[in-house]
């Protein structure tokens, strides 16, 4: 986040190395995680500071801190999203003077936030009313199950974009699987900064975390669905076929063009 401070900025500010930096970062620290711990309890980890400048050019202009909020990863819990973060603290600025630190409400802006791709996929196993309880220790234990299953899948495929992985809920399979199967709801998070996957992608990693017997569950391959879409099996393997299939005729025209 940007958040704007009323607090007068000086050049010193602009390197880290410094006491005057040093000491306002170590108070803007401070406000923030105990705002912040006291709305998220255990899902919010810790605030860091990244830099501060000057809200303009003028003299004797307020200072803006940008700032990185830290979640817990490991939680079944939802990270919030950036609105909410936001609105949760110009609440504070506009209704608490308690704290050491002063706060702009209308200087407090989201800069990056992960971007979230939805998706559903059905499972064996028999549904129960718990599992749709986000509180239940069965809803805590299956998706730890599934995330640590599922995880590795998608840091291997996109490391520089890959940054989360939260389920949602879970429903009962449908007529499709009868009571002995399981909808599972989830969402994955990328970085806006990096390379984000289409659809197609996704549900490849997906295809192929359904095809690996390393899984202490079954996906079936046949009701996948990113952010809306059906992904086909047959689907990707025509494609990757194609592509084997033009990698072929190349090698074989540059043995022909080598001879």
């Amino acid at each position: 986040m940007s958040v704007g401070l009323k607090y007068t900025y000086v050049p010193e500010l602009s390197n880290p190395q410094t006491k005057e930096f040093k000491l306002l970062a170590d108070l803007v620290v401070k406000v923030l995680d105990q705002i912040y711990k006291a709305l998220y309890g255990p899902l919010f980890i810790r605030t860091i500071v990244l830099a501060f400048k000057p809200q303009s050019k003028r003299a004797d202009e307020n200072t803006q801190a940008e700032v990185q909020l830290v979640f817990n990863e490991n939680s079944t819990k939802p990270v919030p999203a950036g609105e909410e973060v936001v609105n949760a603290l110009k609440e504070v600025a506009e209704n608490n003077n308690n704290f050491n630190v002063q706060f702009d409400a209308n200087s407090i802006t989201v800069i990056n936030e992960p971007y979230n791709i939805p998706v559903q996929f059905r499972t064996n196993g028999t549904f129960v009313v718990d599992l749709s309880n986000t509180n239940s220790d069965l809803f805590t234990n299956r998706s730890i199950m599934i995330k640590t299953g599922l995880t590795p899948f998608f840091t291997d495929d996109f490391p520089t974009a890959f940054s989360i992985l939260t389920m949602k809920n879970y429903s009962n399979g449908g007529p499709k699987g009868n009571s002995d199967s399981i909808l599972n709801f989830m969402d994955l998070a990328f970085a806006r900064s990096g390379e984000l996957p289409n659809n197609t992608q996704i549900g490849e990693t997906m295809l192929r975390a359904a095809r690996n017997n390393s899984l202490p569950f079954k996906i079936f391959t046949n009701d996948i669905i990113v952010n809306g879409t059906l992904i086909s099996s047959s689907d990707v393997s025509s494609k990757i076929s194609v592509l084997m299939a033009c990698f072929m005729v190349a090698v074989s025209l540059l043995f022909t063009w080598s001879s």
